[in-house]
């Protein structure tokens, strides 16, 4: 792996008081305690309830595991760290770190665009929505995760990498880096992560409003 392709773990430049650390990581655990009980509550109540067992809430119900997995994986890193006052997984802890947080996070977001797609053509686009079998949302639903997954990994591959972000208690693209590979990775996500899903979605819920608000 090259230079690049590296965790940078690098001192950050910010005077950190302990308090600072101590209130970041009590407000962590409680924001951690809170959203481990309402995903796994969710979760609960959608395998007790085969009336929610529809072809929308498998969207939904795929963007509550995203959720959890990235509590379960990143919370625990970013409270550790913050009553630890140092990042404490090291350099490849960042590259597992910002990978987790970069699939999941993309996975979700590409979810919840689905999502609205998928309510968009059931709203919109009736004759449309018998198309939307059970096995096939479940396929785009495998497809957002594969794109997820991809973005979490071309840093690995030489486009982009992971370091330290903030105060240093937690990893993700590394978009401090003055570096070609990562502005142009940044660039990338800004594009394809967040404006477009963005219009997607903002589009999607636009024209359903305007179909209740006219029906």
């Amino acid at each position: 792996m090259n230079e690049t392709n590296k965790s940078k773990l690098m001192p950050i430049p910010l005077p950190v008081s302990p308090a600072v650390f101590n209130t970041i990581g009590g407000t962590m655990t409680v924001l951690f305690i809170m959203a481990l009980i309402e995903n796994v509550t969710v979760l609960i109540v959608y395998k007790n309830n085969n009336k929610l067992r529809n072809k929308t809430n498998i969207w939904i119900i795929s963007v509550v595991i995203c959720d959890l997995l990235i509590v379960l994986n990143a919370f625990p890193i970013v409270i550790a760290s913050s009553f630890a006052r140092v990042y404490i997984l090291g350099e490849k802890g960042c590259n597992y770190d910002g990978f987790v947080v970069t699939f999941l996070g993309c996975s979700s977001i590409f979810l919840l665009t689905g999502l609205s797609v998928h309510r968009y053509i059931i709203m919109l686009k009736k004759s449309k929505s018998k198309l939307f079998t059970r096995m096939k949302v479940l396929l785009s639903v495998l497809l957002c995760c594969v794109f997820g997954l991809i973005w979490g990994i071309v840093p690995f591959i030489g486009w982009g990498s992971f370091a330290q972000e903030g105060i240093g208690i937690s990893c993700a693209p590394n978009w401090r880096s003055d570096s070609p590979s990562d502005r142009t990775y940044m660039v990338a996500m800004y594009v394809f992560v967040l404006f477009l899903p963005i219009v997607i979605i903002g589009y999607c819920y636009c024209m359903i409003v305007s179909k209740v608000r006219t029906s």
